[in-house]
Parts: C-alpha cells; sequence; structure tokens
C-alpha cells in the first residue's frame, strides 16, 4: 500500500518507468478530479443545482420556447423533445407532456410585467446558480459583468438544451423499432454512418458549458477532453436509466402517479454530478503541470511563495527591457503552480507598490524601474502585506520579535 500512495502523490512522473507514466498522469488527473469533487461539497452543490432545476424547468423552457418562437422552429422543438421521449416509461412521456403542456399556455404577451419578470428571474437564478458551481471549481474571484453575464445566459439556455435535445433525439431515432421494422436495410445503414452524432452533439454542448461559464480563462483543450468525458458518461447513464425503468413500474405500487419524480430526481443529480466533475476535469487538465508534481512540491510554503515572488518581479523586469509583458498564465505554467496562487501573490505585490496589473489583471509589469526594487521589500510585502506586527494583539515579547525579523528582512539590499 505504501509503494501505491508513493506511485500516486510522491514519485515524479518523469522518473517513472516510459510505460507507467501514461497509466500514473491518468489515474493522477482522474483521481484529483473526483477527490476535490468530493472534497469540495460536490454532491451538495449538484442538489442544490437539482432543486433549482426543478424550479426553474417551466421557466427556462418558456425562454427557450419564446426563443424558438422568434426563429420560427417552435413546433420542431416541440416535436424534437416528444421524439427523444419514445424509449422513455409512461411515467417519464407524461411528466414531460404535463410540463410542455403547461409552457404552451404560458403567453409571455398576455404577463404582466411583474410575472415576466419573476419568470425571467428564476430562469436566470439557475443559470446564475451554474455559474457559481463553476467558479467555486475554478476559485474565480469575481462574477462577470452583468450584461455580458445576461447575454452569455440567454445563448447557453438556447444552445445547450437544444444540442443535448438534439443529440437525445438522434439516439431516439436511430433505435426507432420503427425504423427497424420498416427500413431494417436502412436503420443499419444509418446507425453505422451516424453512430457517433449524440456523441459529438453533446460534446459539443459540454465543451461550450465548460469554455463560456466559468469567470475564468479556460482553454479549449481541457474543455474539449473533459466535454468528451461528459459526454461519454451521460450517454452510459442514459443507458441505466433505461435499465431503470421496471423500477418505475415496481414503484408504482408506492408513488402512484408520482412513480416517475424520485427517478427522474435521480437523474437529474447524476447529471450534475457528471458535468462537476467533468468541471474539475477540466481544471486539473489545465493546471496539469501543477497536479502532476509529487505532493510535497505542491505544498505552498512561504519559501515557494518567495520563490513565486521573486519570478514575478525579476520576469516582469526582464520582459518591460523588453517591450513586453508577462502574463499570469504563462507565470503559472513556468513555475508549475496555479493561477489563482500567482494572481494572489502578484495582488501583494501591487498592494505594496512593487507591480502593476494590466490587460484586465491578466498581465504584470514593473511598477518601478528595474534596479529600484529591493530585496528586502519584496519579502517584507509577502510575509506582512503590509501590516505592523506591533499593531496586532498578542505577548508583547512576540510582537517586538516578529518587529525585529521584519527589520532584518528590510536589510536585505540586494537589487532585483
Amino acid at each position: 500500500m505504501r509503494k501505491l500512495l508513493d506511485w500516486l502523490w510522491h514519485e515524479r512522473i518523469e522518473q517513472l518507468p516510459k510505460w507507467q507514466r501514461p497509466l500514473a498522469f491518468l489515474v493522477r488527473i482522474l483521481l484529483r478530479s473526483f477527490l476535490r469533487f468530493w472534497r469540495k461539497d460536490g454532491p451538495t452543490r449538484c442538489a442544490g443545482l437539482t432543486y433549482w432545476t426543478l424550479m426553474a424547468l417551466v421557466p427556462v423552457l418558456a425562454v427557450v420556447f419564446a426563443v424558438a418562437g422568434a426563429f420560427g422552429i417552435r413546433s420542431e422543438l416541440e416535436d424534437s423533445i416528444r421524439s427523444s421521449l419514445l424509449e422513455y416509461p409512461l411515467q417519464a412521456r407524461d411528466f414531460v407532456d404535463e410540463a410542455l403542456l403547461v409552457v404552451q399556455h404560458v403567453d409571455l404577451k398576455a404577463l404582466s410585467a411583474v410575472a415576466i419578470l419573476g419568470l425571467l428571474y428564476t430562469a436566470f437564478t439557475l443559470m446564475a446558480r451554474i455559474e457559481a458551481a463553476f467558479n467555486a471549481t475554478w476559485k474565480a474571484a469575481r462574477a462577470r459583468a452583468l450584461a455580458r453575464r445576461y447575454a452569455d445566459y440567454v445563448a447557453i439556455m438556447f444552445l445547450v438544451p437544444l444540442l443535448v435535445l438534439a443529440s437525445t433525439s438522434a439516439t431516439a431515432f436511430l433505435q426507432s423499432p420503427v425504423l427497424r421494422d420498416s427500413a431494417p436495410w436502412l436503420a443499419d445503414t444509418l446507425r453505422e454512418s451516424f453512430s457517433f452524432l449524440p456523441l459529438a452533439l453533446l460534446w459539443m454542448a459540454a465543451a461550450l458549458l465548460l469554455k463560456v461559464t466559468p469567470n475564468a480563462e479556460v482553454r479549449w483543450m481541457p474543455a474539449l477532453v473533459a466535454g468528451l468525458v461528459i459526454a461519454v458518461m451521460y450517454l452510459a447513464m442514459q443507458k441505466l436509466f433505461f435499465l431503470l425503468q421496471i423500477g418505475v413500474t415496481q414503484a408504482n405500487a408506492i408513488y402512484g402517479t408520482l412513480a416517475f419524480l424520485p427517478l427522474f430526481l435521480i437523474y437529474l443529480h447524476a447529471s450534475w454530478s457528471i458535468v462537476i466533475i467533468g468541471a474539475e476535469l477540466s481544471h486539473s487538465l489545465q493546471y496539469r503541470e501543477f497536479v502532476l508534481r509529487p505532493q510535497e512540491e505542491r505544498l505552498w510554503t512561504p519559501e515557494r511563495r518567495r520563490q513565486v515572488g521573486l519570478f514575478l518581479l525579476r520576469e516582469s523586469m526582464r520582459r518591460y527591457e523588453s517591450a513586453g509583458v508577462l502574463t499570469i498564465s504563462e507565470a503559472a505554467s513556468r513555475l508549475g503552480v496555479q493561477a489563482l496562487q500567482v494572481r494572489d501573490v502578484a495582488k501583494v505585490l501591487e498592494r505594496a507598490g512593487l507591480l502593476h496589473r494590466v490587460r484586465k489583471g491578466q498581465a504584470l509589469v514593473p511598477a518601478r524601474l528595474p534596479g529600484e526594487i529591493r530585496a528586502g521589500e519584496l519579502f517584507v510585502a509577502l510575509d506582512s502585506e503590509g501590516e505592523h506586527p506591533e499593531k496586532g494583539r498578542g505577548d508583547q515579547a512576540d510582537l517586538a520579535l516578529l518587529a525585529r525579523v521584519r527589520d532584518a528582512l528590510k536589510d536585505f539590499d540586494d537589487p532585483l
């Protein structure tokens, strides 16, 4: 067991035998994603998203159908939803039919301004909760501007459900008994030719969600890889959901007409769990240089913090002399740390008057000319962030010792 733990967390991948490196990379990335999902209350976040999905089901459908109506494809969207449910149990079809019936009677023109605002508030609240869940994964410092958020929300609410429905409809059509019985040769040809279509559409929807939703700089490659994993897991979960249809019939004796509801709740929770795990996976892939380092090297120690600060100052000065800038993402990649950690150190140095953040906080330039910044200023800024230890609470002897340490740090007069 000890050797296995060392192999998982403590050994450098480049020091492993070549045949073990791909396996170690895959295991560390996947294991870290699942552990982060569990340790950061992923199941609780998914339960909250399940609740808000139920609350916003009709409002979101109303907004989606309103947008679809503006493009003249409302009836096609309804047909797509109903055709995608042909393989589902009767209770599922009745549940969706009731929801669509409610949506059909929602006339936005006849509603008052307060009712329309309430409808939009519920729909956008769901999107805000989704964004908050993604921001928690990426540790985003703040939300986006209000206008940008709502523009993204409208795009996501229309495109993502449409792609998911198209994928489900394609799956149902290719597996339809009617198609198989009426034209078996055509059914076989279509299944072979377009078997990838449901996966491709889901892949597009998941990658778009991972890329656009969080208020963070998500690269396309991690979003695409994690989106593919989400699509595969979601389709596998759908297969399992079909197999559980027999449980709905058995549950009729207990729940009656509500027999589909417990299974639907499980379906929603499992779907959101897959999405959030995919978000964790995209985060792990984007910062794989940090994730794949031995556990001891990933500890955020004061010495590591000083090393990051020294690199930011010296490299930003070097770039300044060549009329360039140092970006947060580039610094994180070269140092093998997370961009959030680099950003935190940069904020401390900015408050100390040593750095300026430009390009919306994503790039760094020195606040003074090269040679004017001393090492002591950097160490004091990083260790105390501008606070005076003599003003703190505690034993006077301890405060005096901290003050002497601070003065000793100031004595480092070496220019950076």
